[in-house]
């Protein structure tokens, strides 16, 4: 009877220190948003849920694509929800497999897609331009020629910046056709707008997802089907942009540091269409990524509570 209550006495001794332990003080989070729409929903998503569910400190921070890896690595960032494989190999090799700073912390869901497109209306009045074959016509580039490109016809393309391969593309399947930059996505989407405006012709590089879709009927032109390789070399590019599988990736201590926070990123995953009426809202009802984000939380709890953990 004794040895019992000695036992016992231990085990309550023990429970009553386990109680005494400090609880582990919860740090606060820092979320990188990227410069594009779809980043920025992600991050506000987050940050609220976070925040609201978890009872975190969450900072959004906005870092450029590739600025953001050492600052996740070091721990001055924890979190990124947008990742675009084929920008980030040299990256994924450097911080998740040799360092192992920086943890892949699985898919987001959508997938992402570069590609060319022009309004549908194009298509309607020249079907062949549905395929990069039918650009190769001379009437077709005329057809999409301006003052400055002469007889050329002109595509529209992104800040030189930008892991683009659209010159070595026309140059290697000689499409006679000449890149001009926009210098930004607001610089492409104002050009699409006033050729939209007028019906007039436009041949241009967007992505998926992105709200245009929502706003306008475009029509993707099939270029040659990327292959392993195909963008090995920058100048012989002679494919299309490969699917994207978007992912995630944490500071590589969040999971010790904040395993709530790292369970439920590693959760987090939705739609394309999650996406894009996100981004439709800030357009049509001209609200803030963070009243988007608002909005999408309180209309989608089936979604989102299988994030917690």
């Amino acid at each position: 009877m004794f040895a019992f209550f000695a036992l016992l006495l231990v085990g309550c001794g023990g429970d009553a220190e386990a109680q005494s332990l400090p609880v582990k003080e919860k740090i606060d989070i820092v979320i990188v948003q990227n410069n594009w729409g779809s980043s920025q929903v992600n991050a506000e998503v987050a940050k609220a849920l976070l925040h609201d569910e978890l009872g975190y400190t969450v900072e959004i921070v906005n870092l450029d694509e590739n600025a953001q890896w050492s600052e996740i690595s070091q721990g001055d960032a924890h979190i990124s929800l947008e990742v675009w494989p084929s920008a980030h190999q040299e990256n994924m090799l450097e911080f998740i497999e040799k360092q192992r700073t920086v943890d892949y912390a699985g898919l987001l869901g959508p997938t992402g897609r570069i590609g060319w497109y022009v309004p549908d209306y194009v298509i309607e009045k020249h079907p062949e331009v549905a395929t990069w074959e039918g650009l190769k016509d001379s009437e077709i580039a005329e057809y999409f020629a301006t003052a400055e490109t002469g007889d050329k016809g002109q595509f529209l393309a992104p800040g030189r910046q930008d892991r683009t391969h659209d010159e070595a593309i026309i140059s290697n399947l000689d499409l006679p056709f000449e890149v001009i930059y926009a210098e930004s996505e607001v610089g492409i989407l104002a050009g699409v707008e006033a050729a939209i405006d007028r019906e007039g012709p436009i041949l241009f590089y967007l992505w998926t997802p992105h709200v245009i879709h929502a706003e306008h009927e475009l029509v993707e032109v099939k270029l040659p089907e990327f292959y392993p390789g195909c963008h090995d070399n920058p100048a012989g590019v002679d494919c299309g942009y490969p699917d994207e599988q978007l992912f995630k990736i944490v500071w590589g201590e969040l999971a010790v540091e904040a395993p709530e926070v790292y369970t439920f990123i590693r959760n987090m995953r939705y739609s394309i269409n999650d996406q894009i009426s996100m981004l439709a809202d800030i357009k049509e009802n001209e609200v803030t990524p963070e009243k988007a984000a608002a909005h999408w939380i309180e209309a989608n709890e089936d979604v989102w509570k299988n994030w917690l953990p």
